[in-house]
């Protein structure tokens, strides 16, 4: 089901996020048949990083690495950051 999101097709590659999609888990498939998912690192020192995969350039799947504002990743999309947190942040930024 697509939800609030829009599955999209680039040069034959599905992105059932939508793209970079950070608040959404989503995979890919990409022109060649390959499939690869959004998914929270495993290093304990980076707990709020996303591997998010997105359709590239003539079909092929890419990866980018993204640091969730919340520094909280869960269920492989980022958490979402709650106005406390926000503050917090300006605060000490």
């Amino acid at each position: 089901e697509a939800g609030d999101y829009t599955v999209i097709n680039v040069e034959g590659c599905t992105d059932t996020d939508g793209g970079l999609n950070y608040d959404l888990a989503g995979s890919v498939t990409d022109v060649d048949g390959v499939t690869d998912d959004d998914y929270c690192s495993a290093n304990e020192n980076y707990s709020g990083r996303l591997y998010e995969a997105y359709c590239g350039e003539n079909g092929k799947h890419e990866r980018e690495i993204y640091d969730c504002p919340s520094s909280a990743c869960e269920l492989d999309a980022c958490v979402a950051q709650t106005t406390e947190d926000a503050v917090m942040n300006e605060t000490t930024e």
